[in-house]
């Protein structure tokens, strides 16, 4: 892709791929497009895999190091943040209160005490939060990218003033993940996350 016209492809690209996945589905199955898997970080999301906060690599509560993927690229981008930061990512999403919230909260408060330095974790949480601690959370998250080169610098920033518009409410029509560590959010876009899971 080349131009601004290519930009038209990417809808048609998408249309197709849906179109190939539904003809595979049978009468009673429905395709549901979700960025992030709900579970991800909840107890046993990962089967038999363990999260290790001693390990090598993410020393998070909720995340396996043996589900990050193994290309070299995952695994060294989130153990040289941990590193650069002197400490783990901490992403935090206000909770959607009902009648077991606080339920909810108080285990998520017994699995970080239990951990070394756990109270120091429980007193930089906000207030009815759900805590996320690894760069996963954010980088687990499916997105389409798409990289934008403009000819020259008049092009760039005609293309940035008409981004600028769109990214909002790019945002949120594709707001669609409500649900982190298997708990109810009071937010359902990821960009928050995306952006807490990475370098300041």
């Amino acid at each position: 892709a080349g131009s601004a016209p290519d930009l038209l492809q990417v809808e048609k690209n998408m249309q197709l791929r849906r179109s190939i996945l539904t003809r595979h589905l049978k009468g009673d199955e429905v395709l549901v497009s979700l960025p992030v898997y709900p579970r991800l970080g909840a107890a046993s999301f990962a089967g038999k895999l363990k999260p290790n906060p001693e390990g090598e690599i993410s020393r998070s509560l909720y995340i396996p190091d043996e589900s990050i993927q193994p290309h070299p690229r995952f695994p060294t981008l989130t153990s040289n943040i941990r590193k650069r930061r002197g400490e783990k990512v901490v992403i935090t999403v206000p909770v959607f209160e009902d009648l077991h919230t606080h339920r909810t909260l108080d285990l998520q408060a017994e699995e970080i005490r239990a951990q070394p330095g756990g109270e120091d974790i429980i007193a930089g949480v906000p207030a009815n939060s759900i805590y996320m601690d690894a760069m996963a959370f954010g980088m687990g998250a499916g997105c389409l990218q798409v990289t934008f080169q403009a000819s020259d610098l008049g092009d760039a920033r005609e293309m940035y003033d008409q981004l600028a518009v769109m990214a909002p409410i790019m945002l949120a029509l594709t707001a669609a993940s409500p649900v982190w560590k298997g708990v109810l959010a009071d937010i359902d876009a990821r960009w928050d996350i995306i952006s807490a899971s990475v370098d300041d």
